[in-house]
């Protein structure tokens, strides 16, 4: 492969750079150093993108100060066909980069997608053997001290001869290796499949112990369904017997309803009758002259009736709860009982209130979140201002040396003029005396006497005529003068403008880390909030440890408590209270029925009242039905329409009858008949209530006591899971013993082929630079060895720098010819292996010259110096002066 253009349009600081480069030995001076290297880092960006080898792009390192895209082309050749390749990085965004590669010799053309690398593509290598092959420049790895250098090199030198890196040793990729198989190791492989058998034991132990709680659960459960099973057998028989009751109201309202329609003056005279004597005995009672009164004290008595089942409910409730509670009651001491449900319930609110603080440890964090974002754009204008206040530094240094260029040039023709003078005036003033000293020796020679004497005449008509002609051109150099004051203003005025932008970048720059500050102070006063809150979270923890320490304590004095046992004591408390309220409610009624009927009747006591009010009430239940019948009875015209009403309302109870009874005759039932269906109906509602209660109180219990069970399918699952996970870890540990023995199999390879290959290689280079000065280099005994040309090992320690350059460049040059394949990579070089005598210059010149026969040689140095070394040794090779281009 053969570079032959390269065009620059926009990369960093570089405008409109276009060169060519021949096919052998190239030589490309006259840029600076930062210039030089954007050149050479361009060629890898036109092949590879602007993302290095460690993930950081340097893509905002050579964007234009202006703003605009990169972008260049470059024309290289490769497998005898000539390609063009053309690429644009946009300064916004990755996606809108574009690539096109251009074969002019088939005359094809292909645009890749903005992630594709062309040296991959075409050449299928990555960037780091490219760079690695062809950029034998310095190592980066050398350490900046003297002291350590010869060390450090040979074993950069070792590495490479041993596995072609400089920073992959053998020792630390075997090291790296093994580790993985290290079971002691916790970052091992086999550390982590012995921790996923140890988890996989412990599981299988945890399921034992499931398959017997599952087995409890499974008869609770069945217990549970029983007494679901015979509340719902209890329910279908109580709606029956409601049937059969609604049916005996139907007949008896049917009956009634017969009745009412029978309108004849007999029947309105026995009403009257029964009426008349009601009311007498109602009189006797004052109950219908406080009727309202009377009403008051019933609706309070039916309230009671009301509070008076629910307080029995809650007694029964309480009774079947201490009876399981007595079942559960762990034996032992009450006094360590009594503590254990004291702590149970400290446990309980010291878990609430660890909850409450995580709850706004939470709503911490999510304000930190907010500001995390904030801060981050904060910190990136801080870092935008700073990266401005660089550019307007840059463009003023720019501008400056500029300016400052120009003074320097001014300066320097100001004062070659007038060292001129004075070596013209100085040298005639000499010569008049050396002739005047030779008149006064030849005093006595008259011919001798008039030469000279015409001489010192010529000479002094010279030196009047110089005087003259200088003062002619004292003119253009008073212009000269001029012209290098006005450059020394301009430069003043430029320092001064650049001052005044600096101050303005700075400022923003001070704004910007003002913010971020601010940010910052919020961010670490949430921060201090979290440790507090933390803090409380931990105490709290701590107290809930002692709680439960305590507790568990306070236990081994008695049998552990069932979970149930606290659940079944919290609900009594809660009954209790219950039972309480219900009986202070039915006091208070009583106290206000007693009160009511005081216009009526005074009562010493509530049972008096209530079967005075029972008594009562059946009276007044007849005295209404009486007072509607003798009403409906003495009104003819509404007479007739209530008969009409009730004879349709008797229709449709026939009907329902019929419907229910399926058209069956249905008797009526004796009032002692009635009264003991009555009775069983309320008996099996009671039961059917029981059995509810129970069903329900069973139902919790299942809930408390097996909520937090393991469940064996869950750590069925899980045992799965670890067994899978455990046979892939165990994969990998035979991958990394196999790639142990591929390891092992491939460094023999290495230290039979490879590294004798390579180091054959290194000597004839390193011996053929140095004219037979270093004759071999070999390994022995893990260490590098240099050998002079009567093979005399010489130490490394006792190589100079220059020395172990040289070996250094032989063995990339070595390594890369050996490791390259077929393909032939250019050599591209800074001039760091050239920075000595010109005799090592010229030595290592004609080996590059041979060498580029093969591979393209191109050498980049600020200076033309090498040129001057190839015109003296007469060695032939195409130079470019690039300031020239630019």
């Amino acid at each position: 492969m053969k570079i032959k253009e390269i065009h620059i349009q926009k990369f960093g600081t570089i405008r409109n750079l276009d060169f060519k480069v021949g096919d052998k030995m190239n030589y490309l001076y006259g840029l600076s150093e930062d210039t030089k290297t954007a050149v050479m880092d361009f060629i890898i960006v036109m092949f590879y993108g602007t993302v290095n080898n460690y993930r950081e792009d340097i893509r905002e390192k050579y964007l234009p100060l202006d703003g605009s895209d990169i972008s260049g082309s470059m024309v290289f050749e490769y497998e005898n066909d000539e390609y063009l390749l053309e690429r644009v990085f946009n300064a916004v965004t990755y996606r809108k980069d574009s690539i096109v590669l251009s074969n002019k010799t088939k005359g094809t053309s292909e645009k890749l997608a903005y992630s594709d690398k062309p040296g991959e593509y075409l050449f299928k290598v990555n960037k780091e053997i490219f760079t690695r092959n062809s950029y034998v420049n310095q190592s980066d790895n050398l350490p900046a001290s003297a002291k350590d250098y010869g060390l450090t090199m040979q074993k950069l030198l070792s590495n490479v001869i041993s596995t072609s890196s400089e920073t992959i040793s053998v020792s630390d990729v075997a090291k790296r290796l093994n580790s993985y198989c290290d079971a002691e190791n916790s970052e091992s492989i086999s550390y982590a499949m012995k921790e996923k058998r140890a988890e996989i034991t412990e599981l299988e132990e945890t399921l034992g112990q499931a398959v017997n709680i599952e087995k409890d659960k499974l008869d609770h459960q069945n217990r549970c369904n029983e007494l679901y099973a015979k509340f719902n057998q209890q329910k279908r028989k109580l709606q029956k017997i409601n049937e059969a009751l609604e049916l005996q109201e139907m007949i008896k309202e049917l009956e009634f309803l017969k009745e009412s329609s029978e309108n004849s003056e007999g029947s309105f005279k026995t009403t009257s009758d029964k009426y008349n004597k009601l009311v007498d005995s109602l009189k006797k009672t004052r109950i219908l002259e406080n009727r309202e009164s009377f009403d008051k004290a019933c609706e309070n008595y039916k309230r009671i009736v009301k509070q008076k089942k629910l307080l029995d409910s809650e007694i029964q409730k309480k009774t079947n709860l201490s009876v399981d509670l007595g079942r559960y009651t762990p034996k032992g001491d009450n006094s360590s009982l009594q503590n254990v449900i004291s702590l149970q319930s400290s446990i309980e609110n010291t878990e609430e209130t660890i909850r409450t603080l995580h709850v706004q440890v939470t709503e911490k964090k999510n304000e930190r979140e907010q500001l995390k974002d904030k801060l981050a754009k904060a910190k990136e204008k801080v870092e935008i201002a700073e990266r401005d206040l660089m550019k307007q530094e840059e463009m003023s240094r720019n501008r400056i040396a500029a300016v400052e260029a120009e003074l320097h040039e001014s300066r320097h023709t100001v004062g070659t003029k007038v060292n001129n003078k004075s070596k013209n005036l100085v040298g005639a003033i000499i010569l008049l005396a050396v002739q005047i000293a030779l008149l006064i020796i030849f005093l006595t020679n008259i011919i001798t006497v008039i030469i000279i004497g015409l001489a010192i005449f010529t000479d002094l008509y010279a030196i009047i005529a110089k005087l003259g002609k200088e003062k002619k051109v004292a003119k253009f150099d008073r212009y000269d003068e001029n012209a290098l004051r006005e450059r020394e203003r301009k430069l003043r005025n430029i320092k001064n403008e650049c001052s005044s932008e600096r101050d303005i970048y700075v400022s923003n720059v001070a704004v910007a880390k003002n913010k971020y500050d601010e940010i910052k102070r919020k961010d670490n006063s949430l921060k201090k909030q979290l440790e507090s809150l933390e803090t409380e979270i931990k105490t709290s923890e701590e107290n809930l440890k002692q709680f439960i320490a305590n507790k568990e304590g306070s236990e081994k004095n008695i049998t552990s408590p069932d979970p149930i046992f606290y659940q079944i004591r919290s609900e009594i408390n809660d009954i209790e209270r219950n039972i309480e309220l219900h009986e202070q409610n039915i006091d208070e009624l009583q106290k206000s029925i007693i009160s009511s009927l005081s216009p009526v009747k005074e009562f010493s006591d509530f049972s008096e009242a209530e079967k005075f009010i029972n008594d009562s009430i059946i009276l007044l239940e007849e005295y209404d039905k009486l007072s509607e019948k003798l009403s409906l009875l003495g009104n003819k015209e509404k007479s007739g329409m209530v008969a009409a009403s009730n004879k349709i309302r008797a229709e449709q109870i026939k009907e329902k009858i019929s419907r229910i009874t399926g058209g069956k005759p249905m008797k009526k039932l004796t009032p002692d008949e009635y009264k003991s269906l009555q009775t069983m109906a309320d008996t099996l509602e009671r039961e059917n209530g029981r059995i509810r209660e129970e069903y329900i109180s069973e139902i919790t219990k299942l809930k408390i006591r097996y909520n937090d069970s393991t469940c064996v399918a869950n750590t069925e699952h899980r045992i799965h899971r670890l067994q899978r996970d455990s046979a892939q870890i165990e994969g990998y540990l035979n991958s990394v013993k196999l790639a142990i023995a591929s390891y092992n199999d491939a460094l023999e390879d290495i230290h039979d082929k490879f590294a004798p290959q390579v180091a054959a290689r290194t000597s004839e280079i390193l011996s053929e630079i140095t004219r037979g000065k270093y004759a071999s280099v070999s390994i022995k005994g893990g260490k590098l060895v240099v050998r002079d040309k009567d093979r005399n090992i010489i130490g490394f320690e006792k190589l100079s720098s220059t020395a172990c350059n040289i070996v250094y460049f032989s063995l990339r040059l070595a390594v890369a010819e050996i490791t390259s394949g077929n393909m032939n990579y250019p050599v591209i070089l800074n001039d760091y292996y050239l920075r000595v005598s010109e005799s090592k210059v010229a030595d290592l010149l004609k080996f590059l010259k041979k060498y580029s026969e093969k591979n393209q040689v191109i050498i980049f140095s600020p200076t033309n110096r090498i040129s001057s070394v190839a015109l003296n040794e007469q060695i032939n090779i195409d130079d470019v002066n690039l300031s020239s281009l630019t």
